[in-house]
């Protein structure tokens, strides 16, 4: 008998011609339980085994096992991510996915229980994002349930995942930046929107700058924490979205210039930046809701989110033709992938500039180029003459010419007459 492959367990013949497996299972209290297959064939028996592994893991389960929803719970709980991410999570939990399969058993969730639920969901005319964002925080807490052994496997794998189209962003051109920035009621708003529009900051990052962020001398603004909210509801300053994110920006005149206006008027040093008429931090809801869209009225703009004057520094400076390295970086970007896979139909121009490119460089070596002659006879003599058969047939000989035949082996060689 063969050597049994890795992960086969161990199967043996029984007196009666059949065969049967053996898996070594750990029970909740620790102790050791084999649990055995039978069937007519090893092959067979190797697939029932293999199969049990794979749906059950190596860990009896009882059927008193905590639900879905209390799993859930506990996950939740253990969670160490910013407080915006946790509210999310939360939410999606507790409205999209508790109310339909909750209340199953974490070891008997299967793939089918997921489809219900991803019907559910659509049923019920929930967005193709919120789905995917549900069924990837779903597919995330059962990963580290797997990884605890208390599942066998992630029920999640094998249903796709919702793939929402992307929606089209909304952006400012140059004319209609202006007529934002000149909607601006006061020099906070002014500066406000300048830094936004001529630096692409997220809303988070002006928010919680403060002065000491600002070197006016330099020209420089340093991209130090975001405004986010705890799990109370106070405004705190947090760490950046990402590594990325903790920058230094140069700041363009425009807003630099408004900057130091707003400083003027405040004649403030410490403290933040931006706040509301109590001295407060500005809150994001509040902003947009008495701020921001009644501005966007005023000036007669399209009803754009704050985000879009982000996407509108994006778009202005690539139509410019500059270099997208030098963008991701000023904006924080992790890599330029995003951005290429956004703005990609806003290179288009540079394909043009990269022909003009060539046709410089080829139209400087081309002169150079035509002094080059490369004659053969002249490095490597007299080009040789192709041997034909006419001599031959001159002096009266009959030529047979065989094409396309293999070359004679050794053995063929000795086998063949020399005369």
């Amino acid at each position: 008998m063969g050597k049994r492959a890795d992960g086969e367990g161990s199967i043996c013949r029984r007196n009666n011609g059949t065969f049967e497996a053996k898996l070594t299972l750990k029970a909740p209290d620790g102790s050791v339980v084999r649990k055995s297959f039978y069937g007519k064939t090893r092959n067979a028996v190797a697939d029932l085994m293999r199969e049990y592994r794979d749906q059950h893991g190596t860990t009896l389960q009882s059927k008193s096992d905590m639900t879905l929803s209390a799993y859930l719970t506990a996950w939740l709980d253990a969670l160490v991510v910013r407080p915006n991410t946790y509210k999310l999570r939360k939410h999606l939990i507790n409205k999209h996915i508790v109310p339909h399969i909750g209340a199953r058993s974490l070891v008997e969730l299967t793939s089918d229980d997921i489809r219900f639920l991803v019907r559910r969901w659509k049923d019920d005319a929930v967005g193709a994002t919120t789905q995917r964002t549900a069924l990837v925080t779903l597919s995330s807490a059962l990963n580290v349930a797997l990884r605890e052994e208390k599942i066998g496997r992630n029920p999640c794998s094998t249903v796709p995942t919702p793939k929402p189209k992307r929606p089209e962003v909304l952006v400012l051109d140059g004319q209609q930046v202006m007529q934002l920035l000149g909607a601006a009621r006061d020099v906070q708003e002014r500066a406000l929107f300048a830094l936004a529009i001529t630096t692409g900051m997220r809303q988070g990052e002006i928010f919680a700058l403060s002065w000491a962020d600002l070197d006016f001398v330099a020209g420089t603004v340093s991209v130090r924490a975001t405004l986010t909210e705890d799990l109370d509801g106070k405004l705190v300053r947090s760490e950046p979205k990402t590594t990325k994110s903790r920058r230094v920006i140069y700041l363009p005149a425009l807003a630099l210039k408004a900057l130091r206006a707003h400083q003027a008027e405040r004649q403030a040093e410490q403290g933040f930046v931006f706040t509301s008429a109590d001295g407060a931090p500005l809150r994001k809801s509040n902003f947009i809701r008495r701020v921001f869209k009644p501005l966007l009225r005023q000036a007669e703009l399209p009803d754009v989110t704050f985000h879009s004057l982000r996407h509108t520094a994006n778009s202005l400076l690539i139509e410019a033709g500059e270099d997208p390295l030098a963008i991701a970086g000023s904006l924080g970007h992790a890599d330029t992938r995003m951005m290429f896979e956004r703005y990609g139909h806003l290179f288009n121009h540079t394909g043009r500039r990269v022909a003009q490119t060539a046709d410089q460089i080829f139209a400087a070596l081309e002169p150079s180029c035509r002094n080059i002659v490369v004659n053969a006879a002249d490095r490597f003599g007299k080009p040789r003459q192709r041997k034909t058969r006419k001599p031959l047939r001159d002096a009266g000989f009959d030529v047979v010419e065989m094409r396309r035949l293999e070359l004679l082996t050794p053995y063929m060689r000795s086998k063949c007459s020399t005369n």
